[in-house]
């Protein structure tokens, strides 16, 4: 899995992935490394009234030698807010796969609450990636099937409270709010109290600690990154920012 290090504004907004590799198997051989090269539109699996719609498109390269076979899916595409209202969390997957397997589902849970700008009406979250190459050993060229790149929008809150469609991560979102909260004041209050030298700390000691949920987790490492690159004052300033936001919109916060 990759670790992208994002400033704190956009991993508040940014996904909170789970990818899993999958394959499948053939019964083609080859003899001697081959490469394929394919594309696939993507299909949007959403129900009809979704207020996201997702288009694009993936390119695929399959190398494959003697022992080993090599998937890399290039995509290409947008999710689009054409719903009349701004979105501050949705929920998404995506499933890509070349015709010789590989690639990855990946799951979207994306939270603009802590961001001053939410998905507004008409804009789009940026869907390009490339995934892999992902390697594994092989027993031929595993014709499998077409290529294909599906998504499919599961949960979406709007701006002023409403939403569409449901999920378990819908359902923990207020409380993963809450505690990010808790969170970034426990890391302000550290600063206050012991300056850099304290912050970093606390930083390192939930890290050493282990067993964080992928959100604070993800919220610790930011933190420890920002404090090495731009230093403790900015990492706070940033962090009193996100406070500030959230506090703002805390009706949509969710129930405790």
């Amino acid at each position: 899995m990759k670790i992208y290090l994002l400033p704190l504004a956009a991993l508040l907004a940014a996904p909170t992935v789970s990818a899993a590799v999958f394959q499948t198997y053939g019964s083609e051989t080859a003899a001697g490394p081959r490469t394929y090269e394919t594309e696939a539109t993507l299909d949007d699996l959403s129900v009809a009234n979704s207020p996201l719609r997702a288009t694009g498109k993936a390119s695929f390269r399959v190398v494959i030698s003697t022992n080993t076979k090599s998937v890399t899916c290039s995509l290409q595409g947008n999710l689009t807010n054409v719903s009349s209202k701004a979105v501050v969390a949705f929920e998404a997957t995506l499933d890509i796969a070349s015709e010789r397997g590989g690639c990855v589902h990946w799951d979207y849970k994306v939270d603009y609450i802590f961001n001053r700008n939410m998905l507004d009406a008409g804009s789009s979250y940026d869907l390009t990636e490339v995934f892999g190459p992902v390697e594994t050993s092989h027993r031929g060229s595993f014709l499998v099937g077409k290529a294909e790149v599906n998504v499919n929008v599961i949960f979406v809150q709007f701006s002023d409270g409403s939403s569409f469609g449901k999920s378990d991560w819908s359902e923990q979102l207020s409380s993963q709010r809450r505690s990010k909260i808790e969170l970034m004041k426990s890391l302000s209050k550290a600063f206050d109290d012991g300056d850099a030298p304290a912050l970093a700390k606390t930083v390192d000691d939930r890290l050493a600690q282990g067993g964080e949920p992928t959100f604070a987790w993800s919220v610790l490492y930011e933190t420890k990154q920002h404090l090495q690159e731009k230093g403790a004052s900015a990492t706070v300033e940033e962090i009193h920012q996100r406070l500030a936001t959230v506090a703002e919109r805390s009706k949509l916060i969710g129930p405790p």
